[in-house]
């Protein structure tokens, strides 16, 4: 049984430019039986420009 989005939030605090090398980091909050939490960080020239919250809820494989 796989994850599903329940709820994806984008916070825009900036922009890149284009040819901006882009990175990412992804800090799992809480994994549940049922639940899971996440944020996502998206940096450009140093910078965070964008930040993500996610809540993902376990598809019930025997339906």
């Amino acid at each position: 049984a796989g994850f599903v989005t329940a709820n994806l939030t984008v916070d825009y605090a900036g922009a890149a430019e284009v040819g901006d090398w882009l990175t990412t980091r992804t800090d799992v909050l809480r994994k549940g039986e049922r639940l899971a939490f996440a944020n996502c960080y998206i940096h450009a020239r140093g910078l965070r420009i964008v930040r993500a919250s996610a809540v993902f809820i376990r598809q019930d494989s025997s339906k």
